[in-house]
């Protein structure tokens, strides 16, 4: 039983490791996005999944 504890910890750091670089990567994002903001009124270039109008 004590076994599994330890794997479990170290399953659950791994997880919140993860976690850590997937909120770093948001806040990125976030960043960037708001940086690049430009004109509210102009219609986007292209489609959130990246397709040209």
């Amino acid at each position: 039983m004590a076994g599994n504890s330890v794997h479990d910890d170290g399953l659950l750091q791994q997880l919140l490791e993860e976690q850590r670089r997937t909120n770093h990567l948001l806040v990125i994002l976030i960043e960037a996005l708001a940086e690049d903001e430009g004109d509210e009124d102009s219609i986007p270039a292209t489609y959130l999944d990246g397709a040209s109008r």
